[in-house]
């Protein structure tokens, strides 16, 4: 009998812990989804668009606040509220409204750098998963070109 072949219905699921500050060994569980549907993918260069706007306002509301100073005791906790505030965006716009604070505040609490270093892994896995599955389509079509050549050239 021949394997079964499950496609995840145009989605990406990326299992991850977050490690309990209070008990190392306790880790909390979550699965983010990354939507890979028709549908999204050409509504992609909209959707980026208005995401882009939408962290365009984050920025200028901070710079406001910042200036064109360099990061110094007086505006760190700032830049650190802008900073979180964008990857929250970023975090919510990807993986769903709330995630972000869900996971954020597992086992305890993370730091935006965690949720930032988790954000860029997520990104990376993601990535890596899109590369993988346009080369298997991309090697499927030289393998069917080279056999339809084939099968041309016998006649």
């Amino acid at each position: 009998m021949t394997e079964r072949i499950i496609v995840d219905s145009g989605n990406i699921l990326i299992p991850i812990g977050i490690r309990d500050k209070n008990d190392p060994d306790k880790t909390h569980d979550f699965t983010l989804k990354v939507d890979i549907s028709d549908n999204i993918l050409q509504n992609a260069k909209k959707h980026n668009d208005e995401l882009q706007k939408e962290l365009q306002k984050i920025q200028d509301k901070y710079a406001k606040t910042i200036g064109d100073d360099e990061l110094s005791d007086e505006n760190v906790g700032t830049v650190i509220e802008g900073i979180s505030e964008m990857v929250k965006t970023r975090f919510d716009d990807d993986f769903g409204v709330g995630k972000y604070e869900e996971i954020a505040n597992a086992g305890g609490g993370n730091s935006f750098l965690n949720m930032l270093d988790l954000y860029t892994q997520v990104s990376d896995y993601v990535g890596a998963k899109l590369e993988q599955k346009f080369a298997k389509i991309k090697q499927k079509s030289a393998n069917k070109k080279i056999k339809y050549l084939k099968n041309r050239n016998k006649k």
